[in-house]
């Protein structure tokens, strides 16, 4: 298990997040309405007055439709070019950057602006799996062979965060801060491939239901009811998402209009809307918190093996693909 220096840690990037309050935007968060998930600091109580309805966010939604690309270019990789884009992940209340992994084997990641710009590079010493983004811009990656996860702190340290029992494969950190951590086989693991390390670095395992008959996970993220939504990629035939609830029991399972998905990547909006790419169909299918199919995303042929996928809450998707190209989309937004 993790030293309490690593677990603390992991604490430190996850609840000491330097986020800001709604209200001031000067003082730290310390606390959030149970309510409406508003934020506060300590000085900035909500007065008593204050309805649940005047709390609550601007009821505005992102609408599932994105005509036109408004930006599109390579990221800065050392690998060969065309490097499939393989993970995705749109740093949190940011400035609209993300970090990516370019290739299979790449021990890299490479951060650039939405508007295409270079910023910033990190390389481990072995293949990079799967990894996040926390609030203080902190990552948390998986290695190859290694029973372990890793944190690149803001001093450029590479260091050991968390000893685990199995290998890890796909990471997603929550809206609440909690790491979800998926092993790359599910017959590594006895019961259930699937773990939760809290904000507070308390571990769980959630039993998800074995009547699923889980095969390996490729992706996975968490909608805005808190389902939590695994991709089980079936190599170049049928694949599926699960949406499972907290407790790993079934919420739905996806498996395309036609049932022929072949899903690579997963993301999903605060406004109910989960976005799947499928390489076999070259789009994003839109789903609905409760796995039914709403749209495709994108007009017919104009995106080539869509892979790798987030969603900003500017309401920016990145969507990256096997020719090593990333194409960003704004999501068009309607008061409801």
């Amino acid at each position: 298990m993790a030293s309490e220096d690593t677990d603390d840690q992991f604490a430190e990037a996850c609840s000491s997040s330097g986020l800001l309050c709604i209200h001031c935007n000067e003082d730290e968060v310390k606390w959030a309405c149970n309510d409406c998930s508003r934020e506060f600091c300590d000085r900035r109580y909500p007065p008593s007055e204050l309805s649940v309805n005047e709390a609550r966010p601007p009821r505005v939604k992102f609408k599932p439709l994105s005509r036109v690309v408004f930006r599109n270019f390579k990221p800065k990789t050392s690998l060969v070019e065309n490097s499939t884009v393989q993970h995705i992940r749109i740093v949190p209340r940011g400035n609209g950057d993300a970090w990516l992994k370019c290739g299979a084997i790449s021990e890299e990641l490479v951060s650039h602006a939405a508007e295409g710009n270079y910023l910033q590079r990190i390389r481990a010493d072995s293949v990079i799996q799967d990894f996040v983004v926390t609030l203080k811009r902190e990552i948390i990656f998986s290695k190859i062979h290694s029973k372990a996860l890793w944190i690149h702190t803001n001093k450029g340290q590479i260091k050991p965060m968390l000893q685990l029992e199995f290998f890890p494969n796909c990471l997603h950190l929550t809206a609440g801060n909690d790491l979800l951590i998926c092993a790359l086989s599910t017959q590594q693991c006895r019961g259930s491939p699937l773990s939760k390390l809290s904000r507070s670095s308390q571990k769980s395992v959630i039993q998800v239901d074995q009547g699923l008959n889980l095969g390996d996970v490729y992706d996975m993220s968490q909608s805005a009811n808190d389902t939590i939504c695994l991709v089980e990629k079936g190599g170049w035939g049928p694949g599926r998402v699960v949406g499972l609830d907290q407790d790993g029991g079934r919420v739905f399972e996806y498996r395309g209009p036609s049932g022929s998905l072949n899903p690579s990547g997963i993301a999903c909006d605060g406004f109910g809307f989960i976005y799947v790419s499928d390489c076999g169909c070259h789009n994003v299918h839109v789903i609905t918190q409760t796995g039914k199919f709403h749209s495709f995303l994108l007009p017919l042929d104009s995106v080539l093996l869509p892979e790798a996928i987030d969603v900003g809450e500017d309401g920016d998707l990145w969507l990256g693909n096997g020719n090593g190209e990333i194409k960003v989309y704004k999501l068009e937004t309607e008061a409801s």
